[in-house]
């Protein structure tokens, strides 16, 4: 019966079949007074037109009546009746469901048996701590009872989804079972990457997202561990404003976990036998009652042997070692260092860090210049005859001819060939005049090509003469590390500073780690700061300008203005290293380095200057043609940090084979690939290629080239850096379930264990809205109208020509 009324009022969005509330209504309604003139008017017009005419009083009468009807009706029309159907929409509850999805999640806790028994809960299969995660406990209470309790409020409330990090992602929308399942089975391919943690942040963002919904809750499942002081008194009234409960999961123990860490390990890859191998180790321990100890422990060699151990106090964070062996035979030497895994240490992949070495027996072949007999000279002289590593020969200039020039390998005058000039590794020029008649413009070029093409090293010794001032202006200018300021002459090299009561010098940044500075004798690297203080001083040095851009600062002054110390880049450059072309440089400001002999023996003078000739060596001894070197301009870096990364080919036919671009892979401590590198050659020649890299994972990361993909028979290229950053998360491995139940408590929410997270639908109150949703459709254009119309004025128009009316 109702499609047809619905036919009849041409209805489009009502069907009148249905069950339902309706009315009539006028779009357009006249008020009371309007109705009864109206209808008096009509009553007065039919009766003036039907008087007059002849027939019966009846029939009269009804076309009358049939006339006014027919007015009545269009004037019902032009208020344009339409039919409202009554209903009502009911606007959904919603509820956002926020995961914590940061790094720290990836965490593994120590339980105590009463915690894990209730984890247990969450499993069908029996699970340990040991290979257990946040990330797992996170998942599991997800899909508890097979996702039943997501089902139970997807029923009441539209379902949201954030993961939450340093950012909040854009939300999901779910509300049937086969919605979450597919969530569910995403996060199970999935592990926790976040670089950080912004909770309250994120929460506040969560809140302004849901603004267009009625939101009854959030369901927050977190370890509680921002990376970073917050807002939460922010977050606390924000919530309240909104009536938003805000319910929480603490996932995690608050127990802080005992991890032992190799954080990073650092050693020369190439030395000569008879030297002392130096291995720099950072270690960090967390979770060992104080006054703890661990050993440290070197092995290595082709056997593993153990090379060197040290007994380590727990400090409960990161502190430097020094590990020290001496290799007795040439060859490779793989080493490892490692801390033996603790009882109830539950992470032990950050135990152990490999590094290359190789042992080399040879001879460093050394020509030492100088002007005159000074103290540096006399001392620096008497290291390389008593060293039986080196090969050296004395070139005194002021010393007469017939003056016995002294060396294992004396010489009267400076290399007149490349051939003899190349057979040394290194040249040390002390306190000379490069433009006196010993070294002519054609040894210029020998000497520059001896650094930037051969890889050679050259130092440069400060005297009160001639180096470096008169060293500005001349070709071998820019090969100094240090720039020349024009303006310095010898007076005021002399008494631009009181330096009466002698100085001491300290560690630049750059010279803390760096191999060259390496004096001390005992297990830790943070005691040279405190023997350079107790070294005798010294009384003079040049006043030059800055160091040069990708040079480092391993000494300056340890002058100071009342109680603070001035800062480093204000101070003159002491001791400075660089890179020329393939060869390393060494710029030495000052020449009374030979006082530190002094109430000291030749210890650490010795010590010192061997150091800096077998790093200067390195690049010739070691870069053999053929070789192929990898770099980075940094040994540290934080995440997203532009690395620079530098492939040189030393031989330049095989760089004739490579492409103009090639891959570098950059791998994790455990080896697994983390991204590729592109790096694109630079100049003609194709030797050096470079490239730019950005990673936010962190701990020490290794670039790998793989030669042997390119058709070449080298073995794989590797170089070391790390990537760290100091948050409240690292320093902080514990979760905060304190500041989870607190933040429910304040807005109204509760806080359930993860056991228990299934009664999370019992708590949350849906928040519906009815709302008036009336739909109306006009029935003036109707058929019925259409009909009744036409019934009307047909029935007037019958009756009039029946009784004979015009």
């Amino acid at each position: 019966m109702g499609s047809w009324w619905t036919w009849l009022f041409d209805l489009d969005r009502i069907d009148l079949a249905t069950s339902g509330r309706y009315s009539v209504q006028l779009l357009r309604p006249l008020e009371g007074w309007m109705w009864l003139v109206a209808g008096v008017g009509v009553a007065i017009y039919v009766t003036v037109i039907y008087r007059e005419d002849g027939g019966s009083r009846l029939a009269r009468t009804l076309l009358a009546t049939l006339r006014g009807l027919l007015l009545l009706l269009v004037l019902l029309l032009i208020c344009e009746p339409a039919i409202m159907q009554h209903r009502d929409r009911i606007e959904p509850s919603t509820l956002a469901i926020v995961l914590d999805s940061s790094a720290s999640m990836n965490r593994h806790d120590p339980y105590n048996a009463e915690e894990w028994a209730r984890l247990q809960k969450l499993w069908t299969v029996p699970r340990t701590s040991t290979n257990t995660t946040r990330w797992d406990i996170a998942q599991s209470v997800l899909q508890q009872g097979q996702h039943d309790w997501l089902q139970q409020l997807a029923q009441q409330h539209e379902l949201r989804w954030f993961e939450l990090a340093g950012s909040v992602s854009s939300p999901q929308r779910f509300s049937d079972a086969s919605a979450i399942q597919h969530q569910l089975e995403r996060l199970r391919d999935r592990e926790a990457t976040g670089a950080s943690t912004l909770l309250a942040t994120g929460l506040q963002k969560v809140l302004n997202s849901c603004l267009d919904a009625h939101l009854s809750g959030i369901v927050l499942l977190s370890d509680g561990q921002p990376t970073q002081n917050e807002d939460w008194r922010g977050l606390i009234e924000q919530a309240r404003i909104r009536g938003t409960p805000i319910y929480t999961v603490p996932i995690g123990s608050e127990r802080i976990p005992i991890d032992l860490a190799v954080r990073r390990a650092r050693a020369d890859s190439h030395v000569y036998l008879g030297d002392q191998v130096r291995v720099s180790v950072e270690v960090s321990d967390s979770g060992l009652p104080p006054g703890s100890t661990f050993d440290l422990l070197l092995t290595g060699g082709e056997s593993s042997d153990l090379l060197a151990k040290q007994t380590v106090t727990a400090m409960g964070g990161p502190q430097g070692v020094e590990l020290v062996f001496e290799p007795k035979a040439a060859g490779d030497w793989p080493l490892a260092v490692e801390i033996p895994a603790q009882p109830g240490e539950l992470e032990t992949n950050n135990n152990r860090v490999q590094l290359p070495l190789r042992v080399v027996d040879e001879q460093v072949r050394v020509l030492y210049v100088d002007g005159y007999p000074r103290y540096e000279f006399r001392y620096l002289r008497s290291v390389l005859l008593r060293e039986k590593s080196m090969l050296s020969s004395t070139l005194l200039l002021s010393a007469d001819e017939q003056f016995p020039q002294e060396g294992s390998l004396p010489i009267r005058r400076f290399p007149r060939d490349a051939e003899e000039l190349n057979s040394y590794d290194v040249i040390l020029l002390g306190d000379v005049d490069p433009r006196g008649a010993w070294l002519t413009p054609s040894q210029w070029e020998m000497l520059a090509d001896f650094v930037t093409r051969q890889g050679g090293g050259l130092a440069f010794i400060a005297g009160s003469t001639y180096t470096p001032l008169v060293w500005k202006g001349t070709p071998l200018e820019r090969l100094v590390p240090v720039e020349l300021e024009p303006e310095r002459n010898e007076t005021t090299l002399l008494t631009s500073t009181d330096l009466a009561p002698g100085f001491g010098v300290r560690l630049a940044r750059s010279g803390q780690d760096h191999p060259l500075i390496r004096l001390t004798q005992g297990s830790s690297t943070t005691d040279l700061p405190v023997l350079l203080q107790q070294l005798p001083r010294w009384y003079w040095y040049y006043h030059c300008g800055r160091a040069r851009p990708g040079t480092e600062v391993l000494l300056v002054p340890d002058t100071a203005t009342g109680d603070q110390p001035i800062a480093e880049d204000q101070l003159t450059p002491l001791v400075v290293v660089g890179r020329h072309g393939r060869g390393l440089t060494l710029y030495q400001g000052s020449d009374d380095v030979w006082r530190w002999r002094r109430y000291q023996g030749e210890g650490f003078y010795d010590q010192y200057w061997l150091q800096a000739i077998r790093y200067l060596a390195r690049n010739k001894k070691f870069a053999q043609p053929g070789a192929i070197l990898l770099r980075s301009d940094q040994s540290r870096y934080e995440p997203q940090q532009p690395i620079i990364l530098t492939l040189e080919m030393t031989d330049a036919a095989v760089a004739a084979t490579l492409p103009e671009a090639v891959q570098v892979e950059l791998r994790n401590t455990h080896g697994q690939r983390l991204e590729n590198v592109t790096l694109h050659q630079l100049g003609k020649s194709g030797q050096y290629y470079e490239g730019l890299a950005e990673t936010d994972a962190l701990g020490q990361i290794e670039a790998v080239f793989n030669p042997a993909a390119y058709g070449l028979s080298d073995s794989e290229v590797r170089t070391r850096f790390d990537i760290e950053t100091q948050t409240l998360e690292n320093r902080r491995p514990a979760a905060d379930p304190h500041r989870l139940e607190e933040l429910a408590l304040a807005t109204g929410g509760v806080s359930l264990n993860p056991a228990a997270a299934d009664q999370l639908a019992q708590h949350i109150e849906p928040r519906q809205y009815i709302i008036a949703d009336d739909v109306s459709e006009t029935i003036w254009d109707s058929r019925l109208s259409l009909i009744l119309f036409s019934l009307l004025i047909v029935a007037e128009w019958i009756g009039r020509k029946k009784c004979g009316l015009t």
